[in-house]
């Protein structure tokens, strides 16, 4: 908590006027609410995870359009891990539209780039046809085999993606993957090496595999959700509102969870 008040007053955000988000939020970019300037999507988690965007990412409006770039959050998955307590628990979550082709070889909502131990992190769509492949560690190339999100239907409109992986149990991590608010698959990953940087919109393995598409808000928790706190996510998303909303000061506040004086958000107590 402390660290969080040191990183609004450092960047000369308000207090109680700051976005708040559940304690689980590591990085959050919404155009909508933070636009990118000089080449940087503002995190407004206020954990300071500014994302950096590189290669072909331009700003319209609410969104971002990707082509052949990234955001780079700066994090790594060992920073997830030991956000987590240890357990390697984390969310990402994203609304987007994709606007390849059917037949386009991968294409990462997100991805990592390789630091060491040769593992690679990957959700996206699967090369060659219209599946969601998941690579945490291992790959499971259709992890969803009919999504409906990359083919000419799903094309057509915006849909929320989230991945979630539960705590280690046995030496391996349970990943679910929701569509829509709807749970598509559940699997058993390895995962990936501590040292994997986190990207949005780019897996850096090898000649790189750029997402194809538009993106209007993308979150990394670290925590695994439950299919209530997904459903949620996805009406939250759907309905183009912030998932940390703003608290508001109130007067004589005292006893609350968060700094005096502020209304705290009703998923502060949870995640």
């Amino acid at each position: 908590e402390a660290a969080i008040l040191h990183g609004r007053l450092a960047r000369n955000d308000l207090h109680c006027g700051a976005a708040v988000c559940p304690n689980s939020v590591v990085a959050y970019y919404n155009p909508s609410i933070s636009p990118v300037n000089g080449g940087v999507v503002k995190d407004i988690s206020a954990r300071g995870n500014d994302g950096t965007i590189s290669g072909g990412v331009s700003s319209s409006g609410d969104h971002l359009v990707f082509s052949s770039g990234s955001i780079n959050t700066g994090l790594k998955m060992s920073d997830l891990i030991t956000a987590s307590g240890g357990g390697g628990a984390y969310t990402v979550a994203a609304w987007f539209q994709y606007t390849g082709t059917n037949s386009r070889t991968y294409s990462a909502i997100f991805g990592g780039k390789d630091t060491s131990g040769g593992t690679q992190w990957f959700v996206g769509k699967n090369s060659g046809n219209t599946a969601l492949g998941v690579q945490d560690g291992n790959y499971i190339s259709s992890f969803d085999p009919s999504p409906g999100i990359f083919d000419s239907a799903g094309r057509v409109s915006a849909h929320s993606i989230v991945f979630t992986r539960s705590a280690v149990s046995a030496g391996s991590y349970t990943g679910k993957v929701y569509i829509d608010g709807i749970l598509k698959s559940t699997g058993s990953f390895s995962g990936v090496n501590g040292g994997e940087e986190l990207h949005v919109g780019y897996e850096y393995e090898g000649g790189g595999y750029p997402f194809i598409g538009k993106i209007w808000q993308a979150i990394i928790m670290s925590a695994e959700l439950s299919a209530s706190q997904v459903s949620s996510l996805h009406g939250t998303l759907a309905a183009g509102k912030s998932y940390c909303p703003a608290q508001q000061p109130i007067t004589g506040a005292a006893n609350f969870n968060v700094p005096t004086g502020c209304i705290p958000h009703p998923l502060q107590s949870g995640l």
